[in-house]
């Protein structure tokens, strides 16, 4: 890196530092006042010391920070803390982060702020129980993708079906093999992370899993509609009023779309490209209540009712029966409705 100008080097990483899903090249260029060609060759050779990295987006490439690989987060829940500890031996503490919690009430408060990327819970606890722990969780489509271990000495036939048709991943009993368990859990957290990349801001899933969610409805043949949401000028609004606020502003929207859906057990919420939100639901006049709940946030996140205007939520919408009637594929129905 001693050829390159480190003013040059120093502007990009700080630009990138605001950039949550990375930048373009140009929006790169733009921001810190030179040309593309020079910018592009920092990129290139800053990408070769492993200063940065890129995600190929349609033909673009978002150029983002190289970050430390996170260990998975996994919630243990036990109203028995020895046993707590003996799931927690069981995992390395070199591969995951570890969260410990004993009662229902506490584990559902843990993953609503920590969002773990698994949970191993028991089914017998005071209070509120494991298994309307996992169907809270599997309802809510903030939660429902994170896998859960129900771990129990219930083993019989039925208590185990009964688990995995409220939304468990896996079912093991107590006694249990340390090394069965560990082996389950790097296979639920292997396969989560291939098949549902999710959002770094929201940790909704993105693209895979927004298409393996509507693989699975039409071969269920649900009738369903997908909505894709845009935040219109939000870049604007960044640039007024900090890129701080419009991350607040779109974590808010995640949680609004998900209270909207209340009870219904077919939602699903995916989140792609920074200003974007695919929302599945059997419910095909949501566009109304979307947009109504939308205006009423706005005012939240305004310093002045000059910019009052500045935002607005386009909604593009195709239905399931469109989707049969024309045999679209799924990268067909991404395209119709400008998912990125």
């Amino acid at each position: 890196m001693e050829n390159l100008n480190t003013e040059i080097k120093g502007k990009i990483l700080e630009f990138l530092k605001t950039k949550r899903i990375g930048a373009s090249s140009s929006e790169i260029a733009k921001n810190i006042g030179h040309n593309r060609v020079t910018v592009s060759k920092y990129l290139e050779i800053m990408k070769a010391h492993k200063f940065l990295d890129y995600e190929g987006v349609a033909q673009a490439k978002l150029w983002h920070i190289c970050r430390k690989t996170d260990k998975p987060t996994i919630l243990i829940v036990d109203d028995e803390p020895h046993v707590v500890d003996l799931v927690a031996l069981c995992l390395l503490p070199e591969k995951y982060n570890i969260i410990k919690t004993y009662s229902g009430l506490d584990a559902l408060d843990k993953v609503y702020k920590e969002t773990p990327d698994l949970i191993i819970l028991d089914l017998m606890m005071p209070g509120i129980n494991g298994y309307e722990i996992c169907q809270k969780l599997k309802e809510n489509a903030l939660t429902q993708h994170i896998p859960i271990i129900i771990l129990s000495a219930k083993g019989q036939l039925d208590d185990k079906l009964r688990g995995l048709k409220i939304g468990a991943d896996d079912y093991i009993t107590k006694p249990f093999d340390p090394m069965e368990l560990e082996a389950r859990v790097e296979r639920l957290i292997r396969r989560t992370s291939r098949d549902m990349d999710t959002h770094p801001l929201t940790r909704l899933p993105g693209r895979e899993g927004i298409r393996n969610r509507i693989r699975e409805l039409l071969l269920a043949k649900k009738d369903f509609t997908v909505f894709n949401l845009t935040i219109d000028h939000l870049s604007d609004f960044n640039r007024r009023f900090g890129f701080k606020r419009g991350e607040n502003l779109i974590t808010m929207l995640s949680r609004m779309l998900a209270d909207l859906a209340g009870d219904e057990e077919s939602l699903f919420i995916g989140h792609t490209l920074k200003d974007r939100f695919v929302l599945i639901s059997s419910n095909p006049r949501l566009a109304g209540s979307i947009s109504k709940a939308f205006s009423n946030i706005l005012p939240y996140f305004y310093r002045d009712k000059k910019s009052a205007n500045m935002l607005s939520l386009d909604i593009k919408r195709v239905s399931s029966r469109e989707i049969k009637n024309k045999h679209l594929k799924i990268d067909e129905i991404f395209s119709r409705l400008g998912v990125i």
